[in-house]
């Protein structure tokens, strides 16, 4: 008889949450329709091993491999980063893109394998994309990314990026990949 008093009292509380909280309780939707979400605009990225060679002055180029999955909830992409060089493949980042409701922006929070913290917004255009970055160095210093992508068909975009040291100095050109995806078999 106890289990089941507490079971009603929780149940009750459930239902007493949104009006408590100055919403009303959910109504379920008129029928399970696929869920719409903005994230959606980044779903080509998903699956499979983006590469982009950067050439080398002093020897091979530099293989970069971006992997991207969704997460558990579907309410993040998240991706890895690694370099291959002279055979050895290094971790370089992780990162995640999300919606922010409160901001109604993609947003992305990114970690480097020295610690630095890189935190922007993305915004999509059709097949175009622009990413802005501060990244916040361990001893509290910062510099600035911007990257613009460009989606050539469902298996290759351009990436080009630049960067500047501080939020008054003026843009650097860093980087310009092309990245083909590779799908796993």
């Amino acid at each position: 008889m106890g289990r089941h008093l507490h079971s009603c009292a929780f149940a009750l509380l459930l239902l007493a949450l949104p009006a408590v909280s100055g919403g009303a309780a959910p109504s379920p939707p008129p029928q399970a329709a696929a869920r719409e979400h903005p994230l959606d605009q980044l779903a080509w990225l998903a699956g499979g091993v983006w590469t982009a060679e950067e050439p080398s002055d002093q020897g091979p180029p530099l293989v970069v491999h971006l992997v991207c999955d969704w997460s558990g909830t579907r309410n993040a992409l998240l991706f890895h980063v690694t370099f291959l060089s002279q055979g050895r493949e290094t971790p370089q980042y992780d990162g995640m893109y999300v919606w922010h409701p409160g901001k109604q922006k993609f947003v992305l929070w990114q970690v480097n394998r020295k610690g630095d913290v890189a935190e922007g917004e993305l915004t999509v255009s059709g097949k175009e994309m622009d990413q802005t970055v501060r990244v916040s160095h361990l001893d509290r210093s910062a510099h600035f990314l911007r990257a613009h992508y460009t989606l050539i068909d469902n298996d290759a975009f351009r990436f080009k990026a630049q960067f500047r040291l501080s939020e008054s100095a003026p843009w650097q050109e860093a980087l310009d990949l092309v990245y083909k995806r590779q799908r796993g078999s």
